[in-house]
C-alpha cells in the first residue's frame, strides 16, 4: 500500500518519503539491531517501516495489517521482535499473540522470553514473577504493567480482554471467522490498536485470508 507521505525519498531505501517522524518502523529496526542484536532482514525492515506508518496524530495508519510471506523467511522472528518492541518501547498494556494451536503461539512466546532475559536492560524490566508458564496462562509481564499473553486462535481467544496489539499467526489456517471475531473486536476500545495477521499462501479453505 503506497504511503500517504509524499516528497523527497527518505531513509527507507525504497524510494518512498517515510522517515522516523512518520513511521515507528525505523524504531523497530533500531531496537532489533541495537538492543536485541538481531538485525532485521531487508524484507522485515521494509515491512516494519511501511506497516508502521503514522498518521499526523501519531496513531498507526493501519489498524489491520495482512502479510503474506513464503515459509522459512523469518516471519516468526519478525513477530517476536515486533512484540518485544511494543512491550518494551511503546509500553502498551497488553499484547496478545495467537496461532492455530496454542503450542505454536507458545513457541513464539518462549522465544520472546528468552530474548528478553538475555538482554540485561530488558531483563531488569521484567516484573517479579513476571514470567508465568502455567499452561493456558503464559504471560511475560513488565515492571510498568505491560503484558504479553498468548491464546489459541479459536472463538474464545481474546474475549474478555482489552487488546492493544494483536498478532494472528498462520492466518491461512483460519477456516472460519470465529477466531477473528473473538480477538479483533477486543481492540475496539483502543484508538491506536493494531493487529498483524501474517501467513504463507493459503488454499480454498483459508476463509479469512
Amino acid at each position: 500500500t503506497p504511503p500517504l507521505v509524499q516528497g523527497t525519498p527518505g531513509p527507507c531505501g525504497c524510494g518512498c518519503a517515510l522517515s522516523p517522524a512518520t513511521s515507528y518502523g525505523f524504531d523497530v529496526d533500531d531496537f532489533a539491531r541495537d538492543v536485541l542484536r538481531r538485525p532485521l532482514d531487508p524484507w522485515q525492515r521494509h515491512l516494519a517501516i511501511h506497516a508502521g506508518e503514522l498518521l499526523p496524530n501519531g496513531q498507526p495508519r493501519f489498524r489491520q495489517v495482512v502479510v503474506l510471506v513464503a515459509r522459512q523467511n523469518g516471519k516468526t522472528e519478525f513477530l517476536v521482535i515486533l512484540t518485544l518492541y511494543w512491550l518494551y518501547v511503546e509500553r502498551v498494556p497488553l499484547v496478545l499473540g495467537t496461532s492455530t494451536k496454542l503450542d505454536y503461539a507458545q513457541e513464539s512466546w518462549e522465544k520472546a522470553v528468552t530474548l528478553a532475559e538475555a538482554v540485561p536492560s530488558l531483563a531488569a524490566e521484567v516484573a517479579p514473577n513476571g514470567v508465568r508458564r502455567t499452561n493456558g496462562e503464559q504471560t511475560l509481564g513488565t515492571v510498568w504493567g505491560g503484558r504479553y499473553k498468548i491464546a489459541a486462535a479459536n472463538r474464545r481467544g481474546g474475549r474478555s480482554l482489552t487488546v492493544h496489539r494483536l498478532v494472528m499467526d498462520e492466518l491461512r489456517e483460519h477456516d472460519s471467522w470465529d477466531a477473528y471475531n473473538a480477538a479483533v473486536p477486543a481492540m475496539n476500545a483502543v484508538p491506536d490498536a493494531q493487529v498483524f495477521m501474517i501467513t504463507n499462501a493459503g488454499d480454498e479453505r483459508s476463509e479469512v485470508l
